[in-house]
């Protein structure tokens, strides 16, 4: 049994030595919440006003970095972090281990987030191309207006010849 003695544990316990498997847990659990953030079309800012709209303040860097695994998850964070993803905390745990050693359930969670991720960069796209598009429209129905303006001059005998 691996873990910490409790008071009246008269079992023999082995301490804890090997941190790779709370950190690959720790790294699952941030892709998880990348993902969730992604299908719910959020950014990463978004995520962190809406954890610290909970009362749990954390900056958009805190969220980046929980995603990548490079920082430790409290518990209270995974709950505040699933309650702003509306989704159940013990989901990302129950993820972990109903597929921890299923590679294909590995391979299919990591095509989705492929997925979700080619598809918010081209609704960023779409976007980017939708305002470049709206500014050249503004730009020419301006242009439009002032000639259409100067014809009027011209009809009421106003303009220059």
């Amino acid at each position: 049994m691996y873990g910490i003695p409790m008071q009246n544990d008269s079992e023999q316990v082995t301490p804890l030595t090997d941190w790779a498997f709370f950190e690959m847990v720790e790294q699952h659990v941030g892709q998880q919440i990348r993902g969730h953030r992604l299908a719910a079309k959020m950014s990463q800012a978004e995520l962190a006003a809406r954890v610290t709209a909970r009362g749990y303040t954390i900056q958009q860097s805190t969220v980046a970095k929980v995603e990548l695994g490079t920082r430790p998850i409290r518990v209270a964070e995974l709950y505040v972090f699933a309650s702003a993803l509306e989704v159940p905390w013990i989901r990302f745990l129950l993820d972990y281990a109903a597929g921890a050693q299923d590679d294909d359930y590995q391979a299919l969670k990591l095509k989705a987030r492929e997925l979700n991720e080619r598809r918010a960069e081209l609704e960023e796209q779409t976007l980017s191309s939708m305002r470049e598009h709206a500014e050249q429209y503004g730009r020419v129905f301006v242009e439009l207006m002032t000639v259409e303006d100067e014809i009027r001059k011209l009809a009421a005998g106003d303009g220059e010849a």
